[in-house]
């Protein structure tokens, strides 16, 4: 039997839950109502010019140079070694669930006209939850920079649906994905210190 004031505390933590959420509920119901017409939609009014860039985007060795390059800025900050780890562990956890969750749901790839060739299945995007896994911890440790990498994060994901290889729900649920290990990680160093008692571990036994 659950009391008045064990539903009242429930009911509050439910709605303080979708007060901090709510906008990324709304986007993904939408997204699952709308993804196929938004993807045939971006398909048929592909702009040939940016053809070549979004393409880009979903290189692997430009996606590493993008990595390095959140890394690089890292150095120059305090504490870096810890905020540079979480960034490698999110980015790792993260396309491990997804590798995980491709095999479990083994959802093919969007019957549309695809300017790439890409294998295996489709739901979540890897490269939605890579993108999105770093986001949280970027905006924990940079300056104005952060919202660049936001913006390159969303036009990685968006390139997906571009090239015809991931639909809208793809995207979004990949996208949400990686930003809930990126915020756990994120959590995990604040709150527990996680990465600190890490590298203080191994500076310890490189001293002995």
């Amino acid at each position: 039997y659950i009391g008045f004031y064990e539903r009242f505390i429930y009911w509050c933590l439910v709605f303080r839950f979708m007060k901090k959420w709510y906008f990324f509920i709304i986007v993904l119901i939408v997204g699952f109502i709308f993804s196929e017409d938004a993807l045939n939609f971006v398909v048929l009014h592909r702009i040939k010019s940016l053809d070549l860039f979004f393409i880009s985007l979903g290189n692997f060795w430009v996606d590493i140079v993008l990595l390095l390059l959140a890394i690089f800025f890292l150095f120059f900050k305090k504490n870096r070694i810890k905020w540079i780890l979480s960034i490698l562990f999110s980015l790792f956890f993260s396309l491990f669930l997804v590798f995980l969750l491709k095999n479990l749901f083994r959802i093919p790839r969007p019957l549309v006209e695809a300017i790439i060739v890409e294998t295996g299945y489709a739901f979540p995007s890897g490269h939605a939850t890579g993108s999105f896994s770093v986001i949280p911890i970027l905006f924990k440790s940079y300056g104005k920079i952060k919202y660049l990498f936001f913006i390159l994060a969303i036009l990685v994901s968006f390139s997906r649906v571009y090239v015809g290889v991931h639909s809208l729900t793809d995207v979004l649920v990949g996208a949400l994905i990686g930003f809930l290990i990126g915020k756990l990680f994120v959590y995990l160093e604040e709150k527990h210190n996680l990465f600190k008692l890490i590298v203080m571990f191994f500076k310890k036994n490189v001293n002995r």
